[in-house]
């Protein structure tokens, strides 16, 4: 599992990055295993001279394993837009794994239909 982090117009300091660590580490779990699991996280502050005040953004791109899972939000809060952004790419990974483990059921039923039949 490898965890890299950019940023654009913020200095991340050493808290926000074992945060980011920590969040992802833990969604990461969720995935399906592979040796070759990369995830790229992009912090970033949208732009400077915002009417409401500062925007982040938080990109999460994660790949490996022939899949590809990709989780982008926006929050006035730089941790609370990680944290949604993890809530967001948790959700994707779930749906994954529900829709592979359904299928290989729905195969075995047809195989276990077939082999009766004979």
């Amino acid at each position: 599992m490898n965890i890299s982090i950019k940023t654009s117009n913020i200095d991340a300091s050493s808290a926000v990055k074992s945060y980011v660590t920590e969040k992802i580490g833990h969604v990461l779990r969720l995935a399906p295993k592979s040796e070759s699991l990369q995830a790229v996280v992009e912090l970033e502050r949208t732009t400077a001279h915002h009417q409401k005040g500062l925007i982040f953004r938080v990109e999460i791109n994660v790949r490996g394993g022939g899949y590809f899972f990709r989780a982008e939000k926006e929050s006035d809060d730089l941790y609370a837009a990680i944290d949604l952004a993890k809530d967001e790419l948790g959700r994707e990974i779930v749906s994954y794994k529900d829709k592979h483990v359904s299928l290989f059921k729905r195969g075995a039923r047809v195989i276990k239909r077939l082999l009766r039949m004979n």
